[in-house]
């Protein structure tokens, strides 16, 4: 019988091109349904815990939730790099090296969790919580460090737990995440809902909804490791030193990129709150997050063609690739100037049936949004293409300058021209990064292609 690795091998490129391209289209389509999912659960949530806690222990649960955000930064890129490495091993048909870098990665996390655990366990009791709360209730003060101790078990459980649904990912098979999430979402709701019903303390509340997700990631892991792809579960004897520095060393580089992306589009506010005031924050930022969707849901398409990308370039099918990537920006370009375009024409009026006429965005910061949102439409392809051929270097190295001039350019146009030159910093900061992601790719390309071949 023919070894499974050249039965792997020997599949027609057009085959596999198809299938990566049906494996995307699954995972994105479902991609979107789960945030339809979590954005209605969010209409049912948001009342219920906000009448439920009242004002100052809302305020908590809001930020406790926040924290839990930034795990994906807490991981120091590791599970970027990780997704490259398997799916070249999944392009190249070789499980040892899949195996010694998931046993590698599970061993830097376990490192990280521990010396994390150890640093709050020595900081919680230095700190007052209800001050950094800044609450004053006699409740919402006796539920703030038990508050946060939860969040931080749940927090380090979450960094442990997380690896599953990246590798489900690497293999072009984020459909099968997308399920995981959904039914953790589900439940979620449900364990609001009976913990509500039971009078739970914030403490019990935050357990039982953030908590509850990582059954999804439980149950992912059983699937996963003992089901779909058994040899890959971490073992000790796979842990490798020097693996783990090379994808320490690479996923650094991804976390600074991860860095640029959320100074890049969240220091908008801060600047217009700076510069104008409460009313056009509220403007600005109704607007931002509507335009936010519309990135969104590109990104949420796009996203999929990440390991796709790493796969097809493993196995040297540049042209499969070079199309795929054209196709996805003229696709991209295609979606974000037709909602920008509409956003444009009855932004105004949507607005104002959703909120008020005084929190209604001026035509200006409309057109100004639009033009932002295609371009980092554009540049959300470009971050993806190269994410997959491991090109990252270039996007760590532009980063941090580009986020210093984005700021610098927001306060100077803002000043200039108003809320709609902060919005107007962000796109020519990003058409600046374009132009050199462009030429960088251009030349790098071709020497790709020549050393791959």
């Amino acid at each position: 019988m023919m070894p499974l690795k050249k039965i792997f091998l020997k599949l027609k490129p057009s085959n596999r091109g198809q299938s990566r391209l049906m494996k995307a289209g699954l995972t994105g389509t479902s991609g979107l349904l789960i945030r339809g999912l979590r954005m209605a659960i969010a209409l049912i949530s948001v009342p219920l815990t906000s009448k439920y806690l009242g004002a100052e222990r809302y305020g908590m649960w809001l930020i406790l939730n926040s924290f839990l955000a930034w795990v994906i930064l807490a991981d120091f890129g590791l599970a970027n790099s990780l997704r490259n490495i398997l799916a070249t091993a999944h392009g190249q048909g070789d499980r040892e090296k899949a195996k010694t870098a998931v046993s590698s990665v599970f061993g830097l996390i376990l490192v990280i969790v521990a010396l994390v655990g150890l640093l709050f366990w020595f900081l919680h009791p230095q700190i007052d919580w209800s001050k950094v709360f800044n609450v004053s209730s006699p409740l919402a003060k006796e539920d703030a460090s038990s508050a946060m101790v939860v969040v931080a078990a749940i927090f380090l459980a979450q960094l442990i737990l997380a690896a599953p649904l990246d590798i489900y990912s690497a293999y072009q098979e984020g459909y099968l995440s997308n399920i995981w999430a959904a039914l953790s979402t589900i439940a979620s709701l449900i364990a609001l809902i009976t913990a509500v019903s039971q009078h739970a303390n914030l403490p019990t509340l935050a357990l039982a909804v953030f908590a509850t997700p990582l059954l999804g990631n439980v149950a992912a892991g059983i699937h996963l490791y003992f089901w779909s792809r058994p040899w890959l579960r971490p073992s000790f004897t796979h842990f490798k030193w020097d693996q783990a520095w090379s994808l320490l060393k690479v996923g650094f580089q991804f976390w600074l990129g991860q860095i640029t992306v959320i100074i890049l589009l969240q220091t908008d506010l801060l600047v217009v709150a700076q510069l104008f005031g409460a009313v056009d924050v509220a403007r600005y930022g109704v607007a931002l997050k509507l335009f936010s969707l519309i990135s969104t849901i590109q990104g949420t398409l796009v996203f999929p063609f990440w390991s796709a990308y790493t796969e097809a370039f493993s196995r040297r099918e540049f042209k499969w690739v070079t199309k795929t990537f054209k196709h996805s920006v003229l696709l991209g370009l295609a979606w974000s100037i037709t909602t920008s375009l509409f956003m444009v024409i009855f932004g105004q009026q949507f607005i104002r049936f959703l909120t008020t006429k005084e929190i209604s965005p001026e035509l200006d910061l409309l057109i100004s949004m639009s033009t932002t949102t295609v371009l980092y439409g554009i540049m959300s392809s470009f971050n993806i293409f190269m994410n997959g051929i491991g090109e990252i270097k270039i996007q760590a190295f532009i980063g941090p300058p580009s986020s210093i001039f984005n700021l610098a350019a927001s306060i100077l146009l803002g000043r200039w021209i108003g809320p709609a030159g902060v919005s107007l910093a962000t796109a020519i900061t990003v058409l600046i990064t374009l132009l050199i992601y462009s030429y960088y790719m251009s030349k790098r390309w071709k020497m790709l292609v020549s050393e791959a071949s």
